[in-house]
């Protein structure tokens, strides 16, 4: 998601753009999840500094489930608010924004694009599960077999016993 914006940086302090977002499925670069496609709006708004862009997107990323390891999607909703600040002044052609650091994804390159792909792809992993689940009741694989107990039910043996373990079966409890 490229944005030229150098008539937007000659306008004055409160000038607006908003556009709609809509962009086919494709991968991000340095992101685990695969984008399956981008949907909703930007608005950007010019500051004295630079430009502020507020964007609200619905995200769709694929994931491997944690417990059986099938693929399966999954929808964010994704609320950017960042400002972005040029790094070459648009009139002189000079650096500026001293008080920009290296490297920050919030800045606007000589060429005038503002680049919000960064931007996404940071909140998208913000957003992310730390244990991806296909569905809260996941059932898993079987640990003998490998079976996905999500589709059909293993053949393997119940009352088998670690053999680790076969030294306590004769142990009885109290009530």
């Amino acid at each position: 998601m490229l944005y030229n914006v150098s008539q937007l940086l000659l306008e004055p302090t409160g000038s607006t753009r908003s556009f709609p977002v809509s962009t086919p499925e494709q991968e991000l670069p340095n992101s685990p999840p695969a984008s399956a496609g981008t949907q909703g709006s930007v608005r950007m708004l010019r500051t004295h500094r630079g430009i502020l862009v507020r964007a609200r997107l619905n995200v769709e990323s694929s994931f491997n489930c944690s417990r059986c390891l099938s693929d399966y999607r999954r929808a964010s909703y994704l609320e950017i608010e960042e400002e972005y600040l040029p790094t070459v002044d648009l009139a002189t052609g000079r650096p500026a924004s001293p008080e920009l650091e290296d490297g920050a994804f919030f800045s606007i390159g000589g060429d005038h694009v503002l680049d919000l792909n960064e931007a996404v792809r940071q909140y998208a992993i913000v957003d992310q599960p730390m244990k991806p689940l296909c569905k809260e009741d996941c059932c898993g694989l079987c640990h003998s077999c490998g079976t996905n107990l999500n589709l059909e039910p293993c053949g393997c043996r119940e009352d088998a016993i670690d053999p680790r373990w076969a030294a306590l079966t004769g142990l009885s409890f109290p009530d």
